[in-house]
């Protein structure tokens, strides 16, 4: 008996390799993806404007990255005791402006750095419904507590979402020096219900058309299907958070599984199981860390990571 939907995803390429640098732009799920590729010891900036959900905001920080010096004070925003500014989620908010335009510099500094070597852009759109400042009449990446009044709700078109990807796509590749940038796109199964559940279901429909358009438009442009995955594969609240809204850690690791079958590179494979031994290492901790035992465990590993960094020198810089 048929107890599952699976969904057949065939294999890419070029695949992405040690050598092969990651933005991760988008949503929460984005960051999931990144994280795991991060812990793998791939070479990943996620997000350097902070979560972003739309595709508007998600233009504007490959702008941000391409233009650091864009950002002006002016622009900054303070509320309820904290500097912020549109662009820019929450989590780099702070009450010192000096403090606040520090961070967000090193964040675009960075990543502009890394776009010169990078060969992929994964990009995770969250939702199609956008907050339009009154005053400003732009599209803000968050809100930052301010009144409700001062912003507009509306949800974008598939040709606004499509048009917003494909410049995207396009300020990427002008500002490029690597031959060969594959654009990864994918659809966050985190059900955005705030809206409502048909409401939800039209901004994922919008993204998933505008998504499929870029797609036969650009040989470049691919399509994971994580959506798909979690509401037909995954269909059942076991593999949800407690707040039945996020996929569960079990949810996150099925899909990344099915990322690393598709577009991870199998010469590497080796190489991967040998560094998710070491991480699970890292993250332990220990109920007893003096005793002799633990000693003798953190200088094994130490031994483990210099090896492995002497046969991969690229990895010396990861950990």
């Amino acid at each position: 008996m048929k107890e599952r939907t699976i969904i057949a995803i065939p294999s890419k390429n070029p695949k992405i390799t040690y050598k092969s640098g990651v933005l991760s732009l988008g949503s929460c799920f984005s960051v999931h993806i990144s994280d795991k590729l991060s812990a793998l010891k791939y070479a990943v900036i996620q997000n350097p404007c902070g979560i972003t959900f739309n595709p508007a905001s998600i233009l504007h920080t490959i702008k941000r990255i391409i233009s650091p010096e864009s950002l002006l004070r002016s622009e900054l925003q303070f509320n309820q005791g904290l500097w912020s500014h549109p662009d820019f989620h929450s989590s780099f908010s702070h009450p010192e402006q000096e403090h606040y335009l520090d961070n967000v510099s090193k964040s675009l500094n960075a990543a502009q750095k890394h776009l010169k070597s990078c060969k992929y852009v994964f990009i995770t759109l969250g939702t199609c419904y956008v907050y339009r400042s009154v005053k400003t009449g732009k599209i803000v990446n968050n809100c930052h507590k301010l009144p409700s009044s001062e912003f507009s709700h509306e949800l974008l078109s598939v040709a606004n979402v499509q048009e917003l990807l494909a410049e995207s796509r396009n300020l990427l590749l002008d500002n490029h020096k690597e031959v060969g940038l594959q654009f990864i796109f994918t659809v966050s199964p985190v059900r955005h219900i705030k809206n409502g559940l048909a409401e939800d279901k039209r901004s994922k429909a919008t993204a998933l058309l505008a998504v499929q358009n870029l797609v036969d438009l650009h040989s470049d442009c691919h399509y994971f299907p994580s959506y798909e995955v979690m509401l037909d594969d995954l269909r059942d609240y076991r593999y949800y958070e407690a707040d039945l809204i996020h996929p569960s850690p079990v949810a996150i690791a099925y899909i990344f599984a099915l990322f690393e079958q598709t577009w991870l590179d199998d010469h590497d494979a080796g190489l991967r199981k040998e560094l998710r031994s070491i991480t699970k290492r890292l993250d332990h901790k220990a109920l007893f860390p003096d005793t002799e035992q633990h000693q003798l465990f953190l200088k094994k590993l130490d031994a483990d990571i210099k090896d492995i960094t002497q046969r991969h020198p690229f990895l010396a810089t990861r950990f």
